[in-house]
């Protein structure tokens, strides 16, 4: 059974990407701070996306902004999980399961490197 709480009571923190709406950003839930990551939109209409949700700390955080840590790294780990997002920040357990095909390979980080720019 799932825990309806912990997808109630969320505050959007800061904005990391914005790409037609936040893409990548923070949020904080009971006090802790969570990494939301973009995987794609569910439902244009009512502007429902899915996401992958992880606790983050300050200094990941910090880190995460200054390219020194790759979302690989951040999102890898056992305490991320699925969920769906609708954009008055309504937070549902996604039915989907596999978080693995989300996440992006290994070096890639907040900004393009300076070659791109």
């Amino acid at each position: 059974m799932v825990d309806e709480s912990k997808f109630q009571d969320w505050t959007f923190e800061e904005t990391l990407y914005f790409f037609e709406g936040p893409k990548i950003f923070t949020l904080k839930h009971d006090g802790q701070l969570f990494l939301a990551f973009f995987c794609e939109t569910i439902d244009h209409e009512t502007e429902k996306e899915r996401h992958i949700l992880v606790p983050l700390s300050n200094d990941q955080l910090d880190l995460l902004k200054n390219d020194e840590l790759d979302f690989n790294s951040v999102l890898s780990t056992d305490s991320s999980f699925l969920v769906d997002i609708h954009w008055k920040l309504i937070i549902e357990p996604s039915f989907v399961q596999e978080k693995e095909h989300y996440i992006p390979r290994p070096g890639v980080t907040l900004h393009l490197p300076k070659e791109f720019h």
